[in-house]
């Protein structure tokens, strides 16, 4: 398998939510059991990557209080 450099992948504490947003992703997305998933555990979010080639990752996410409920106390989660 080549690797792959993904420099553009989202992460976020769910947890930080405002509760329509929460509820609409969780309604939107499949996957959203295994977004769970990794957004409690980084290492089984780790184990995922390297399982699927990901050599490295630029893991990204953005300050909205006012619409998503995330404050800049995002960036030091994804920062851990």
């Amino acid at each position: 398998m080549t690797p792959v450099i993904d420099i553009h992948i989202h992460i976020q504490p769910l947890g930080m939510l405002k509760p329509a947003v929460l509820e609409l992703t969780r309604r939107s997305r499949h996957n959203f059991a295994q977004i769970e998933k990794f957004s409690a555990d980084p290492v089984a979010f780790l184990k995922y990557l390297d399982e699927v080639g990901v050599e490295r990752a630029g893991l990204i996410s953005s300050v909205s209080p006012e619409v998503i409920g995330y404050t800049s106390e995002v960036s030091d989660w994804v920062a851990r």
